[in-house]
């Protein structure tokens, strides 16, 4: 498999709603997720093809979006280290923890030893390991007040308001495109033509002062792909997983399970 590596930089507040916002609070993810993007470069194929109804029917298209050939990741927020070379960070695992009162002493919870007995707090948030450093990035956020409108005359109702928690413009995100280098480079042929940056709308509220982003694939090339994380390496023949999405695991009848044996069938076939 081989990827293309995309970034996303907003331009305007962009609000990616949480399923589980209250009534007069709507709360935004703190990632831009693949799928999310998957329908970016969607709604562009059907633009630039003009497939003005039965995009399905398309073969690429079906293949690309649909089947599967292509794979959307995440995008998490990117920071810079001393010599202001891009850093992706990404999930924290929750093993990552500070000790209360001093979070400068951190230490992960999966290779402490029988001993450890100090009180931790979860670091959280995004970041990334390198050595024996860890490095933490913050993805910023505003809150912004609205009058609620009534869906049938269009008029703000008087006195009644709803929240809107938005990641704040000039952030940038990454994440990459992974899929066979024949697709990967008809891709790139079909959306960049010799340039590598446009403008899209996403998540929420498009239409108002919302979701104005600039994307761009940075790979000039299809590159191969190994892992999300840049210069992964097993050492000591010991890892950790941490799951950064929902995962769904089928045992052997078809039906989804939450069984560890079947878990631990799924990674010896990877």
């Amino acid at each position: 498999m081989q990827k293309l590596t995309y970034r996303i930089t907003t331009l305007c507040p962009v609000l990616i709603s949480e399923s589980a916002s209250g009534v007069n609070m709507i709360t935004t993810r703190e990632y831009i997720p693949g799928s999310s993007v998957l329908g970016v470069f969607a709604h562009k194929f059907i633009q630039k093809k003009s497939l003005s109804g039965g995009a399905d029917k398309n073969n690429t298209f079906y293949n690309w979006f649909l089947k599967g050939n292509l794979r959307f990741t995440n995008a998490y927020v990117v920071s810079h280290d001393e010599d202001g070379r891009v850093k992706k960070n990404f999930p924290l695992p929750f093993s990552i923890q500070y000790e209360k009162g001093d979070e400068k002493r951190v230490h992960d919870l999966l290779h402490a030893d029988e001993e450890f007995d100090r009180q931790t707090i979860p670091v959280g948030g995004f970041g990334r390991i390198e050595g024996e450093g860890l490095y933490t990035q913050e993805v910023e956020k505003s809150l912004n007040f609205h009058h609620q409108r009534d869906s049938v005359t269009g008029t703000a109702k008087k006195g009644l308001f709803f929240n809107y928690e938005s990641i704040d413009a000039n952030q940038t995100f990454e994440g990459c495109i992974i899929g066979e280098k024949n697709d990967l480079e008809d891709f790139l042929k079909l959306f960049w033509d010799n340039k590598n940056k446009d403008i899209a709308y996403i998540g929420r509220s498009r239409n108002a002062q919302y979701g104005k982003v600039l994307l761009e694939i940075i790979s000039e090339a299809p590159e191969d792909f190994n892992s999300e994380i840049d210069e992964f390496e097993i050492e000591n023949g010991e890892l950790s997983l941490t799951f950064l999405s929902d995962t769904v695991i089928y045992n052997e009848n078809g039906f989804s399970t939450t069984d560890l044996k079947e878990l631990e069938l799924s990674l010896i076939h990877i």
